[in-house]
């Protein structure tokens, strides 16, 4: 399979994250403006408990549509995973009747409750969309995942500021957009799906089928299910139980921390592993997978270390500016989060290999260390009263781990350990020549915040431009970018 149509592939995905991620960067010093940091925080705990039910709302077996050769099998799966989305979803709905008001009281957020019975449809939309996604996914439909991408994430970002210009600066302003922009990205998944797909599924999907998908895949629920359910208690469990041992505006602070530095680091790990993921699962068992996980891992390294590094060395400057002189505890959490989050960078999309190989039981036990490590981190901190220590254990903890879980699936997918670390240290050796006048300027007290701010944006502009120069392969990507876009231009002119 040729590297070209990995990168086409790329880069039609690409364009609809860029677009997201980019209005979420782009919109966010006009949310620091309108809404509180309490804001921030309630809505923070909302996504996390909704999150931490939604990842197991097909109970994994999403995952599974992807590796069948046969189109009827898929469509069994695809079958069950609806069915599973819809089990889970009804019991969402009783545990949130049943359970809802104690726990948000016992984790000291009172402003969640009116809210709660949100939670289930969020988790509802959440499952459909990993249904379709995956589906299309299979059916290398990149250009519906951008308009997907697009679409959502244009809907949540002009209902929250929309709201909070005419006033309605509210926890129930981000929850509510939240939500309209999943149920948004699933109608444009759908659409496609009802004209395309739906007819031959209805023939082909069996009650034998599903069952005999239900056994053929059942690590999927029995261990990815467990295993996403842990890791992403580990990822939400900050947002909980800073707000039991601190404040909601301790949480507002993490949340808009942890989201900016997720934006970038979606903005490359989700387009690269969507396509990572279809490429891996049709090429398992080839000579050529070891050679696309290792180029894929390499190119992670080289495009998320100097931002990283910026964000470790300038953070509070760049919060300060960017979002206010109120947001600067924000960017001080983000100093120490961006050891753990640079791992989290590289490692995502890598992670996918746990599926592709078989080797659930090891990303299982992975993100059960994770759960107990953070736990652990953070009560240690919140019973001490140091917000600082909890911050530093967690983010140490989930370096070390996920460090070591990426070496281990390197290992097992056939790529040379000694040259991916000597790579991979050269390539932090450059990044940091890169960043390291910004730190003596730091010193200096004389040096306006901004100035460092717009000296951290040049020295990363050059950075990646000495990258993309050295880099064939990011030059056929952007080529690729170049190429689709002006296809598109002229089919509308054709059209028009």
């Amino acid at each position: 399979m040729k590297s070209g149509g990995f990168l086409r592939d790329v880069a039609k995905v690409t364009f609809g994250i860029v677009f997201g991620h980019g209005l979420t960067i782009l919109v966010a010093p006009i949310l620091t403006r309108l809404y509180a940091p309490e804001a921030f925080g309630v809505a923070a705990v909302f996504v996390s408990v909704a999150t931490i039910v939604s990842v197991v709302s097909c109970l994994k077996y999403e995952l599974a549509i992807m590796l069948p050769k046969e189109e009827k099998e898929a469509a069994d799966l695809l079958g069950l995973s609806v069915v599973a989305t819809f089990l889970v979803t009804l019991l969402t709905i009783v545990g949130v009747w049943c359970c809802g008001a104690p726990l948000v009281q016992h984790f000291k957020i009172p402003e969640l409750l009116p809210y709660l019975h949100w939670i289930p449809l969020l988790v509802f939309s959440r499952g459909l969309f990993l249904c379709l996604n995956h589906w299309t996914l299979r059916k290398k439909r990149f250009k519906q995942l951008s308009l997907s991408d697009i679409s959502a994430s244009s809907a949540t970002a002009g209902l929250r500021v929309g709201l909070g210009w005419v006033g309605i600066a509210t926890s129930g302003s981000l929850i509510s957009a939240v939500i309209v922009g999943r149920l948004i990205s699933v109608l444009v998944l759908v659409g496609r799906f009802f004209r395309e797909d739906l007819r031959n599924i209805i023939h082909s999907i069996s009650l034998v089928g599903m069952w005999r998908g239900c056994v053929r895949y059942r690590k999927f629920p029995l261990l990815s299910s467990w295993s996403m359910v842990f890791m992403t208690m580990s990822l939400e469990i900050p947002v909980l139980l800073l707000g039991t041992f601190f404040s909601p505006e301790v949480v507002g602070f993490y949340a808009l921390g942890r989201r900016t530095l997720q934006v970038p680091i979606s903005l490359v790990s989700s387009t690269i592993s969507k396509v990572f993921f279809q490429r891996t699962a049709a090429t398992r068992g080839q000579a050529m997978l070891p050679k696309i996980v290792e180029k894929a891992a390499l190119k992670l390294v080289a495009l998320g270390a100097a931002p990283l590094l910026l964000f470790q060395l300038l953070g509070p400057e760049i919060f300060g500016v960017a979002f206010g002189k109120e947001w600067i505890e924000a960017g001080n959490i983000v100093q120490f989060l961006t050891p753990w989050f640079f791992m989290v960078f590289v490692g995502s999309p890598i992670s996918i290999l746990a599926v592709v190989l078989e080797k659930q039981e090891f990303a299982l036990l992975l993100n059960f260390l994770l759960l107990m490590t953070r736990v652990a981190s953070l009560v240690i901190g919140g019973v001490n009263d140091n917000l600082n220590l909890s911050l530093i254990l967690f983010s140490g903890s989930g370096f070390f781990l996920i460090g070591l879980f990426l070496l281990f699936l390197l290992k097992e997918a056939g790529v040379s350990l000694s040259y991916f670390v000597s790579v991979s240290l050269r390539t932090l050796s450059v990044a940091c020549a890169f960043v390291f006048p910004l730190f003596f300027l730091k010193r200096l007290s004389w040096v306006d915040p901004k100035w460092l701010v717009i000296l951290g944006l040049v020295v990363c502009i050059l950075y990646y431009l000495r990258l993309f120069l050295t880099d064939s392969d990011l030059r056929s990507l952007f080529e690729q970018l170049l190429s689709e876009r002006k296809g598109r231009g002229n089919r509308q002119k054709e059209g028009g």
